[in-house]
């Protein structure tokens, strides 16, 4: 098998592997019981992080436009596709089916899963990409022809998951205003302009804990929170701008800080939150997530030694 094959098939399974699998969304025993389950999601995320990583790549590469692209891949999916955020009856809801419904939109869902996406179905899956190959880092993986069969799994999919999955009809103005929003974010992407921040030294002084302390935040905003009587546009005000500062203080920095904030974020979610998934009745997740990351943890202090090496 051709490098970038195994390249291109590797970032495929990383995103339906750390946003489905990992997360618990699609916890490994149903993937087991439901042998379609995990094919199914493969051929929509894996079309999705390609797509969107070529097309980052092709364009600034910088960490602001793969911010907005995969918000707009979180809006796509749960917003247009699944419509989730519409849903009162969707099975994952759990409070957030009550907790910031608003014009028959749940609102702090709708909040949260496209942080969640962007986050956890894009940069984690093309970060880790480039521990993994960092000889292609920077490699276009897609033609014209490949770039389209992504195009037609990706639209074919999430088609099929808008009429069978959850054929909920929406409200037709929220609904409308949900795909001007998507592409209002897909247009912004395209050298995206944001003000200069004079000081982000205290964030950047220490990635691993700030990664991990991210990760841990957006945990007490979107699920600790909503069980309070804190009012629910309280997550939506506390939630963007820690995620916006998450990718802010990429900006400029070199690759080996990205991962050690790939490190300190994914810590949370695949030891502690695998570890509760285990305790709840999926004892698998666990293991997978201990080994997902004991890998990654490798794959980063190989890539330390190697800097200091070079030093």
């Amino acid at each position: 098998m051709r490098r970038k094959t195994l390249a291109i098939l590797t970032l495929s399974l990383l995103s339906p592997l750390f946003a489905e699998v990992l997360s618990g969304s699609t916890p490994l025993e149903e993937c087991i019981a439901n042998p379609m389950a995990f094919p199914f999601l493969w051929a929509y995320y894996g079309a999705g992080v390609l797509l969107i990583r070529d097309l980052w790549v092709r364009r600034s590469r910088s960490a602001m436009e793969l911010m907005l692209l995969g918000f707009a891949y979180g809006v796509i999916e749960e917003g247009i596709f699944v419509k989730s955020w519409f849903d009162p009856s969707w099975p994952d809801l759990g409070i957030l089916g009550t907790y910031g419904r608003m014009f028959g939109t749940n609102m702090v869902w709708a909040t949260w899963l496209t942080i969640f996406h962007g986050y956890m179905s894009i940069w984690v899956p093309v970060t880790a990409f480039t521990l993994i190959f960092p000889d292609l880092g920077e490699a276009k993986l897609l033609g014209k022809r490949s770039a389209a069969l992504l195009l037609a799994s990706f639209l074919g999919v999430g088609i099929l998951m808008a009429v069978v999955l959850n054929p909920y009809r929406p409200p037709v103005v929220q609904y409308t205003i949900t795909v001007l929003f998507a592409l209002v974010l897909i247009t912004l992407s395209h050298r995206p302009r944001f003000p200069e921040l004079r000081d982000l030294r205290l964030l950047r002084r220490h990635p691993v804990i700030t990664g991990l302390i991210y990760s841990v935040l957006l945990f007490l905003i979107f699920v600790i929170i909503p069980y309070s009587a804190v009012p629910f546009l309280v997550p939506i005000i506390l939630g963007v701008p820690v995620a916006v500062l998450f990718f802010w203080i990429q900006r400029d920095a070199e690759p080996p800080f990205s991962h050690a904030l790939l490190i300190g974020s994914i810590s949370f979610w695949l030891l502690f939150m695998d570890f509760a998934l285990a305790t709840m009745g999926y004892p698998l997740e666990f293991p997978l997530g201990l080994v997902s990351f004991g890998a990654l943890l490798w794959l980063y202090l190989r890539e330390r030694s190697k800097i200091a090496a070079e030093r």
